[in-house]
């Protein structure tokens, strides 16, 4: 019985392990720019950190109205800066990476307070 005892908790602590390692793989997450405006640049950040990783688009922009990427990124709440061809920034706050079947959907509502400027 204390072997039993002990192989559960052993099993425990290795899912509980096995979980804890998953999440902070990369995950590889669709970004899909369904809005009016081409896209050269998508950085994120952690939440209110300001500190901005590599460029997700590397040197690919993002067509207007459908275009996609693939990237790898860890699962969690990020800020989202997003740059146009023409220079003009937005910045998307509190975005879950992962949380929407791993795709980013980029649309005219989402932007359009940022670019229009």
């Amino acid at each position: 019985m204390k072997n039993m005892i002990l192989l559960l908790a052993l099993c425990f602590v290795l899912v509980s392990w096995n979980d804890k390692v998953a999440t902070d793989a990369p995950q590889r997450i669709s970004v899909v720019n369904e809005s009016v405006w081409e896209i050269k640049a998508i950085y994120i950040s952690q939440t209110d950190k300001e500190e901005w990783q590599e460029n997700l688009l590397k040197d690919e922009t993002l067509s207007a109205g459908g275009g996609a990427i693939i990237a790898k990124v860890t699962c969690g709440t990020y800020d989202i800066k997003i740059v146009d061809m023409d220079d003009h920034v937005c910045i998307i706050k509190k975005t879950n990476l992962c949380d929407n079947k791993n795709i980013i959907t980029i649309t005219d509502n989402s932007i359009a307070n940022c670019l229009n400027n």
